[in-house]
């Protein structure tokens, strides 16, 4: 279980490697995202499209396309610190956490 859990997470993070060396014609916006959201991304993405040559529900390829939106936004926002800490004030008292894995 270990092995497997550490395979894993070195595929994940050659996945997040590609991706900001040498991302797909469209995707360019990958390497605006920082380090952390660079792995979560690469984490989402496989899984999400896991489910979708899984199951090809149509379902699931939407959630494949939704997931790149949310990111390409994130990669705006990561691009633009301002931008986000104005965001972030209108949020009130929630604070924001970086999710850790």
């Amino acid at each position: 279980m270990v092995a497997q859990s550490i395979d894993r997470e070195r595929t994940i993070e050659s996945a997040r490697i590609s991706l900001r060396e040498n991302p797909p014609e469209g995707f360019e916006w990958i390497n605006k995202l920082r380090p952390v959201h660079q792995r979560q991304f690469a984490l989402e993405l496989a899984h999400a499209l896991s489910k979708y040559f899984i199951t090809k529900d149509a379902d699931a390829r939407e959630e494949v396309f939704a997931l790149l939106e949310s990111w390409e936004a994130t990669a705006e926002l990561d691009a633009a610190p301002e931008v986000a800490a104005q965001i972030m004030s209108a949020r009130g008292n929630k604070q924001y956490i970086d999710w850790s894995p």
